[in-house]
């Protein structure tokens, strides 16, 4: 009888929620990592701008 995490079967398989990593194959790890959505909401000047706003903190505080 086959693992549930055998080389041969596809990232579908994986179930991320029920791992275990030190028995977990790495290619069923890499192959479920790369078949996700990317999480980026696009709201990249809200993260830039946030970057300014720790900058000019810490150089206030300190």
């Amino acid at each position: 009888m086959a693992s549930s995490t055998s080389a041969g079967q596809d990232a579908s398989a994986f179930n991320p929620l029920n791992a275990d990593l030190s028995t977990a194959n790495p290619a069923a790890v890499v192959c479920y990592l790369e078949a996700s959505q990317n999480e980026y909401s696009g709201q990249l000047g809200a993260r830039v701008s946030a970057l300014f706003v720790i900058l000019a903190v810490s150089s206030a505080v300190t």
